[in-house]
């Protein structure tokens, strides 16, 4: 099996990205997710995604930037994505996140209508290298798992995750 050094890899996800016609800084996001699962140990979220992904943006691109705020407070804000990426939108949402919280000490933000928002453990550890403790949680949608050692489909795909520098 071939080796590829992630820096190469993340030069070629940015540059295919990149022709489909998006944004730079959200093929730089979205490379920069897919190679760093990768590197933590997390390949199930990683460049195998690569082709579907071009397929989608490729097929349809919403911007980040075409979001709807739907409600805000000084401590939070609910977004309707409107079909944005969902890696790029969650990565906006911790920066947003991050500002409530120096504003109000509590920072919540909901995202709803983006794309696959990819690996969640990716996410708390950007916030909480800011001194601040990062939760993301996911409404995975209907489709059920099977808890292990069952063949019947019980359980939501509900992931959370949360890191605190502190811990």
């Amino acid at each position: 099996m071939p080796i590829v050094q992630h820096d190469m890899l993340r030069s070629l996800c940015f540059e295919i990205f990149k022709a489909t016609g998006i944004p730079k800084e959200d093929a730089d996001i979205i490379s920069t997710h897919l190679v760093d699962s990768h590197l933590a140990g997390h390949d199930s979220h990683g460049t195998w995604l690569l082709p579907g992904y071009v397929r989608g943006m490729k097929h349809r691109c919403i911007r980040w930037e075409e979001h709807k705020v739907v409600r805000e407070n000084p401590c939070l804000q609910v977004i309707d994505g409107k079909g944005a990426n969902g890696i790029v939108a969650v990565t906006k949402a911790a920066e947003i996140a991050g500002e409530k919280v120096k504003q109000s000490t509590f920072g919540f933000v909901g995202l709803s209508h983006v794309t696959h928002i990819c690996r969640l453990g990716d996410y708390p550890p950007r916030i909480a290298e800011q001194g601040m403790i990062g939760m993301v949680w996911l409404n995975g949608g209907g489709l059920f798992m099977s808890p292990f050692g069952s063949a019947d489909r019980k359980l939501r795909p509900e992931p959370i995750s949360a890191r605190s520098n502190e811990i």
